[in-house]
Formats: C-alpha cells, structure tokens, sequence
C-alpha cells in the first residue's frame, strides 16, 4: 500500500496520502515497522514543503526597504558595475539626472549634460592585449596588439607588464593602439612585453530621449558615475541598451522610424541600423554570446523578440504572446522576459532566445524589468496592491513579494549582496532594497539569505565569523573557508541551559553528507542539529571530510544533537589521514 502512495504523489494529494498510511495497522515485522516509519515520516515532511511551497512562503523571509533616493525624479533605470562598485540610475526628469551610490542604501545626485529623459543606462569593458612599454617624464604609454577603442577619462586597468606599470589609472591621451597615464617613475626605454600584458577599461553610457531639444544628443558616458559627456547620436528615442561582444547596441521604440535603433564600438561614435521591423523595441539583454530584444507594440508575436549574436545582422523571433513586452535577462539557462499586459501570461521564457513558452505571472501587474542574480529573478511593476515585486529561481515558478511601498517601480538591479529597485512615484522613497537578515557576517555587516551565500560571498574570509538567527535551514552546506558559524545559543548549554529559539541544521540526507569541511579549523556553535529524515545519521549524511584530506581541524559546542542513527561524528574522523583536531564540548545528543 505504502509503495502505491508513493507511486502516485501529487502535491494536491500529499497530505491525503499521508493520513491514509497513518490509518493503516502498523506491520508487525521489525524491518517492514522501521520501513513504514520512515516512509511516513519523508511523507509527512514533503507535504509539510509542499504547503510552504504551495502557499508562497519561505523559511526566511525576504523583506524590501524603502531607501532615500538623491531626489524625487522619475527615476526609469538602474545598473550595478563591480568593476566600479557602484549603482547608477538614471532619470527623465529633475535638475540632477544621475545618481549614484556603492551600496544601494545612500544616493548621491550626479550632474549630467543635458535634459535629455534618460531610460536605460549599462556599463561596458574590454580588454586588450599589451605587447610594448615606455615612461617618459612620469607619463606612461603603452601599446595593445589591436586597435583598443578606449578614450581619453577612462580608468583602464593594467595587469601582467611589471610593477612599474601595473595597476589603475585613469587615461590621459590615445592613439589609436596606444594609450597613456600619469606615473611617478623612473623613465623606461621603449620595450617588448612578453608575455603581453592586459589593459581593461570600460565605462557607463546611458541612452535617452531629445537632449535639451537636441534630437541627436541621446547618448552620455561616464568613467565613475559621477562625470558625464554627452555624445552625438541619431535622433530616435532609444528605451534600452545593453554591450555584449564588444558592441554597445541601443533600441529604439519609436516604431514609424526606419533605422530606429543605433550601435557603438566605444560608446562614443554612433551608428543608425534599421532592425528586421518596425516594433517599438524595449527591452534588450546581452547573455549567452547574443542580444535578445523584445517590443512592447509590435504587429504580431512573429514581430516581437529579435536576436542578433554582433548587434549588426538581427533575426525575428517568434514570442509567446502579442504582450507589451518591456524587459528580458538571462539566467539560469533561461532568457525570461515580463510584460505590462496579458492575461495570466506576463513572463515568457526560452533557453535559446528562439523558441518561447508563456508562463503564469504571479499577479497581472505592470511588469516593467528584470533581472537575475543571486540565484533568482526579480521583477518589479508598476502596478499592483502590496505586491509589485515577485520573483522565481527557475523562471517558470513565480510569487509575489511586498514591495516596500506602491510607487511605480522601474528599474531593478543586484550588486553589494543586495537587489535594488528605483521608481518614478513616491515621496522621498525612491529607491527600495531587498534585504536577507538570515545569515551576518560581523566582519563585514553583510546579511544572506542561507548559510551558503554567507560561506561563498566573496567578502567572506578566512577567519570571520556568520551569526545565523532562529530558523530552519533545510539540507547541508559546503564549508571552503576557515569559518566560525554561531546560532543563537553559542553560549547557551544545551545541559539543563535555558535556550532561546534555535537555529536548526535539518540535514534531511541519507546517504550524502549534509555538512563538508573543506577548510581548516572550523567552529559550529549554538545549533539545533538533526535529521528530518531519520535515516542517514552525521556520520552518513552529516560532518564530513574529503576522503584523504589532512590537517582540518573541527569544533562542535553547545549542539543539541538529535533524530539521527549512527555515529555522530566517525566520517570526519575517519576520513583523515593524518590526525586532526577535533574539540567536542558541552553538546547534547
């Protein structure tokens, strides 16, 4: 009967079938007994997972901030340079155009040149290869193999030369395959470099609409953010841009005009090109080796998404619906895009770019764009009732969010551990930030979601320490670096200690390790420890060590260990080979 049931299981008939095995006589047998137990208990945890997963819930809730924008503009866009560490958003409106900030929290308004209604904004960079050196009176040049593209203001980054001329500069005079900065040095004779170094320099541009009444200033760049030139460009007014192979491409979604879209090599000079029809073409992405663009007023889906691998030769793709698609990104094997119209269907996704399946919107709001990182996709709208946020780690699967108020969110982005949103509504509220409290490394103040972003975050070090708060976190966790991992009751005996509510390590595996040590010296204090599952105890499914590994070192204290079979710890022990370090002290099993 039990094996029938768990043939037949559906999420609607998950708790069904549980209460049917739980009706059922217990089997006499031991081992048929032991069986029993376990499928009932695996069925009543895959409900429990089920309902959360049905009802939109999560073990730790994300929340979103209402941050203080630099100014109540109708901000359109937003994007996160790591190379700078900065965001950047633009506007259409308002006395200062741009505004910056390193960590989504604190914005800074930037001057820009013109009143042009600044849409879409993207940072590009490439490199080049450097084969030749030389330093005259503390002015440095250096050449590249090919012509480089780079401008004067640039910050170019130098690697591989030497140490006289590693490092990052700003840039002061070009050729077309040299470039130049200041350095403080002794002079060096012109010389090969070889191996060839590498130069990468690269900046913001953002496209737009009539600049001051200027039809052809539709275009600025920016080194840092914070100094703007603006650029001539043909007239059109450009709603999306993206650099991919090294090309910036902008779209245009003025659909009566024949080349209404426009590319640059440097961001500087611009060229018009008449994409494959004549849509009002607004989003756009570069991901997977092409662009993908869709349109929000297109004559037929076979005239709504276009993909182009150079930006120069574009090809019509077929959508999902005839919706006003207004933004597209790549991630997870998925390009996904969300539209402000439809039916049920606002997102469509490909894993190609060619072929588009609907899928179901989590509300019909105004989608406006998208983005992924951190292992999902976030869509903010511009419409809805305490729900213009949802989100999905497979693209297909989606739920709402709360945004932190109803302004008309239009712009998305991820960078600093965080994901940052701009409206062009709201008072003083501008900017919001989706904030994760389960994990804090206090070396760095940074928060996460689950304790393996905290371990993989690149801010985090050898030596720091995660403060996990209460919860359940469900399946294991890879430790690769030197780590101290406190719960809420790292200093509170589980011996008879009153302790406050826990943090729970509920392995959930059988038979493969819950919890690798790949690092040295590690210290878990203050947990709840268990295994849901009740089979596959630490010592099969729990601490481990890579098979031949040496010199790790591992303390577990103030634990409550339970629900597990076996040995607790023989894996880690036995899997040295040579003796390390283990300090087991005042846990519960």
């Amino acid at each position: 009967m039990t094996d029938h049931i768990l043939k037949n299981l559906t999420i609607k008939n998950l708790f069904k079938s549980y209460l049917l095995m739980k009706s059922y006589l217990h089997p006499t047998n031991q081992t048929a007994r032991m069986l029993w137990i376990l499928r009932l208990r695996f069925l009543k945890y895959i409900s429990l997972i089920a309902l959360v997963a049905m009802m939109g819930l999560s073990l730790h809730a994300q929340t979103w901030t209402s941050r203080t924008s630099a100014a109540d503009n109708q901000w359109n866009d937003i994007i996160y340079s790591a190379e700078r560490s900065l965001f950047v958003a633009v506007s259409q409106d308002g006395a200062n155009r741009v505004m910056t900030s390193p960590n989504g929290l604190t914005w800074t308004a930037r001057t820009t040149p013109t009143t042009s209604e600044w849409n879409s904004v993207t940072y590009g960079s490439w490199s080049r290869s450097i084969n030749n050196k030389a330093l005259t009176s503390n002015v440095a040049t250096l050449t590249t193999t090919a012509a480089h593209n780079y401008s004067v203001g640039m910050i170019v980054t130098v690697t591989g030369v030497d140490a006289t001329f590693n490092g990052t500069y700003t840039i002061t005079a070009v050729t077309s395959t040299t470039f130049s900065y200041n350095k403080t040095a002794a002079n060096v004779t012109s010389a090969a470099v070889s191996p060839v170094g590498t130069a990468t320099a690269g900046w913001f541009v953002a496209v737009g609409t009539s600049g001051g009444g200027v039809s052809t200033q539709n275009a600025m760049t920016s080194p840092d953010g914070i100094t703007w030139t603006v650029r001539t460009t043909p007239a059109g007014a450009f709603n999306g841009i993206a650099y991919g192979n090294g090309v910036f491409v902008a779209v245009n979604t003025n659909p009566s005009a024949p080349n209404d879209c426009m590319r640059s090599s440097d961001g500087v000079t611009w060229t018009a090109f008449a994409p494959p029809a004549l849509s009002s073409w607004r989003g756009l992405t570069f991901a997977n080796g092409q662009f993908v663009a869709v349109a929000t007023a297109a004559s037929a889906t076979n005239t709504a998404v276009m993909t182009s691998t150079d930006g120069t030769t574009w090809t019509l793709r077929t959508a999902a619906a005839n919706n006003q698609w207004y933004s597209v990104v790549y991630g997870n094997g998925l390009y996904v895009a969300v539209s402000v119209t439809g039916t049920g269907n606002r997102v469509m996704t490909s894993p190609d770019g060619i072929t588009w399946t609907s899928r179901t919107s989590a509300a019909d709001n105004s989608w406006y764009d998208v983005t992924f990182a951190d292992g999902r996709f976030i869509a903010v709208a511009q419409s809805g009732t305490g729900n213009r946020v949802m989100t999905s780690t497979n693209g297909t699967s989606w739920s709402t969010e709360t945004s932190a108020t109803d302004n008309n969110w239009r712009g998305v982005a991820f960078g600093y551990n965080r994901f940052v949103a701009v409206a062009n509504s709201g008072t003083n509220n501008r900017a919001m930030t989706r904030t994760c409290s389960a994990v804090t490394n206090t070396n760095t103040g940074l928060s996460y979601c689950t304790i393996q972003e905290a371990i993989d975050a690149a801010q985090t070090l050898n030596g720091h320490t995660l403060q996990v708060s209460a919860g359940t976190y469900p399946g294991g966790f890879n430790i690769t670096k030197t780590l101290t991992l406190l719960g809420p009751n790292a200093s509170i005996s589980p011996n008879g200690g009153t302790r406050v509510q826990e943090a729970v390590l509920d392995l959930q595996y059988i038979y493969t390790p819950a919890i690798r040590l790949n690092a040295n010296n590690i210290v878990i204090k203050g947990f709840e420890i268990k295994n849901s599952n009740n089979a596959g105890a630490i010592m099969t499914g729990g601490f481990q060590a890579p098979h031949g590994g040496s010199g790790r070192g591992l303390t577990l204290e103030k634990n409550y260990f339970h629900d597990l079979i076996g040995s607790a710890f023989q894996a880690a022990i036995t899997n040295e080979t040579t003796v390390a370090t283990y300090v087991f002290t005042d846990n519960k099993v």
